[in-house]
């Protein structure tokens, strides 16, 4: 077994119940989250570690019901202790949509995962998701700004095209708020959808605010991991906004 906190060790011993097990860190995301897979003679699971004091795991497990009742496929909470941040989850595997955009029916994937975000839009307003303000979005916005303008590409910007930044921020502000407002998964691309048994799982979705309906379209066609032919992108959205089209001259909603 790798280097692992008695802690943890204490948790999926006595919380988890599991008395055979062995772990390795596996890759996380962006964030101050780890992963270990946990591996029994039977079963394997993935472990989160979240430090409550860095990154409150309950609108993970909130939110994880949320979608669930939606009908979304999320991993199963197999054991939690929120005071200390573990949460041990069904293992899902290690297939992402990322892995199979070399698949000759891609298309179809697409397609599938694009059929999925009616159900994600549906999932009621939910305490745990973030409001989704003015202020939410310039502070993304400045994010953008600090780590790419200005950290990466080390630009300094004038004051004109600060002015000029301030002004496409607003108009952006403005934009967003033009839109029918939806629940929106806010990181739906293809590191984040995963195929098991032949359907797709959503991960990380703790993130999840009220938004507007087009931003999970676009975070999946516009994906910052993956650049789809231009023809692609233009059929799959024109596929979208004419079943959205269609739901709107019905009696029912389905965005």
């Amino acid at each position: 077994m790798t280097d692992l906190d008695c802690t943890i060790q204490h948790f999926l011993l006595h919380r988890a119940a599991l008395n055979d097990f062995d772990c390795e860190p596996i890759t996380g995301d962006a964030s101050f989250r780890q992963y270990w897979r946990v591996s029994t003679p039977s079963s394997q699971y993935v472990l989160m570690v979240s430090n409550p004091a860095l990154v409150d795991p309950t609108p993970f497990i909130e939110l994880n019901q949320a979608f669930q009742l939606s009908g979304l496929r999320v991993p199963n909470i197999v054991a939690k202790d929120l005071s200390l941040g573990y949460v041990l989850l069904e293992d899902l595997g290690n297939v992402h949509l990322a892995n199979r955009l070399n698949e000759p029916n891609r298309i179809e994937h697409y397609k599938a995962l694009i059929d999925l975000l009616p159900l994600v839009a549906k999932t009621p307003n939910h305490p745990a998701m973030r409001p989704y303000n003015d202020e939410f979005v310039a502070m993304e916005m400045g994010i953008f700004k600090e780590w790419l303008v200005e950290k990466m590409l080390g630009v300094e910007m004038s004051a004109s095209q600060q002015t000029a930044w301030n002004q496409l921020v607003n108009w952006i502000v403005q934009e967003f708020n033009a839109q029918p407002k939806v629940t929106m998964h806010r990181d739906f691309h293809s590191r984040n959808v995963m195929s098991i048994n032949n359907e797709w799982a959503i991960i990380d979705y703790q993130d999840a605010v009220q938004g507007p309906l087009c931003y999970d379209l676009v975070s999946l066609l516009r994906d910052c991991y993956v650049k789809l032919p231009d023809n692609e992108s233009r059929y799959l959205t024109q596929l979208r906004v004419r079943d959205t089209a269609k739901s709107k001259r019905g009696r029912h909603v389905n965005l």
